[in-house]
């Protein structure tokens, strides 16, 4: 009779996944729980990326209970965003390793392609991992996106290798990677991947000091961030769109730009990037 209740109650509350994952759990129907406690893990990461660590930790270890590899490495990946927007770089970092082998466990390319751009991103070098070791995962996960025929995870990569191009003051190859990644957003189709691939061309461009097309690419790229809700980009257009500002010697619009930076970022539950954005606030 319990158990009959328990699946009634995780049929009642669907819109509090974290209720469902208790009452799943209750009758040991661990891959639902999971899925629960991974969407519950997910909403949380922006209000509180600690809470979200505690429910993808059940996430976790439900799924592994339920002996779901798939579902092992989806957690995995939301766990690894979530220790690295706590600046907890080395255990993201394990956790994107461990996705990794999970996908490949499962057979799961596109889990595969997930783990591979994380593999390339923030957390490994927040690890202290060189810059130069990010580009092998990024193009392992482009030509997985490629085979599937996914223009918007081509976007992120190419967007993603970009930036890595911008930090090795390699300008050519960042601007090819940029128009790479903004094309491969317009042909995703949605604006949300046109924002991913058009950051990229911006962080080029920035970078370059090619004032004018940077200008061009904020304005087109500002209100779709603004639009799909984008805080984690949001905050890089603002703060980058700021330093064409600084270029024109506009002292007040160039603060400004960097306070309207710092407020998305702290909305963003990236923190870690506070400092940099509060140094050129200074510096302005």
């Amino acid at each position: 009779t319990r158990a009959v209740h328990h699946r009634r109650a995780a049929d009642l509350l669907v819109s509090q996944p974290e209720a469902v994952g208790r009452h799943a759990a209750a009758v040991e129907d661990w891959p639902r729980a999971a899925r629960a406690w991974l969407l519950a893990g997910e909403r949380t990461r922006l209000r509180s990326a600690a809470d979200a660590v505690a429910l993808l930790d059940r996430a976790l270890d439900a799924a592994r209970r339920g002996d779901e590899p798939e579902l092992v490495g989806r957690v995995l990946i939301a766990r690894g965003r979530s220790r690295e927007a706590l600046e907890r770089y080395a255990d993201a970092l394990d956790d994107h390793r461990s996705a990794l082998a999970a996908a490949r466990d499962a057979g799961d390319r596109r889990l595969e392609m997930v783990a591979l751009r994380e593999l390339g991103g923030d957390a490994v070098v927040g690890a202290g991992t060189p810059v130069a070791e990010c580009v092998p995962p990024l193009r392992s996960c482009l030509r997985i996106a490629a085979s599937l025929g996914d223009r918007a995870a081509e976007a992120d990569a190419q967007a993603r290798l970009a930036v890595l191009a911008t930090h090795r003051l390699s300008f050519a190859a960042a601007c090819d990677h940029g128009r790479r990644a903004a094309a491969a957003g317009r042909a995703a189709g949605d604006n949300a991947s046109l924002v991913v691939g058009l950051d990229g061309l911006k962080s080029a461009y920035a970078y370059l000091g090619e004032v004018a097309a940077l200008r061009e690419v904020i304005d087109e790229l500002e209100p779709l961030a603004r639009r799909t809700g984008d805080l984690l980009r949001l905050h890089w257009v603002l703060f980058e769109g700021a330093l064409a500002a600084v270029a024109a010697a506009d002292w007040a619009a160039a603060r400004d730009g960097i306070a309207a930076a710092l407020e998305a970022n702290r909305r963003s539950g990236y923190a870690a990037h506070e400092v940099w954005m509060l140094a050129h606030l200074g510096w302005v």
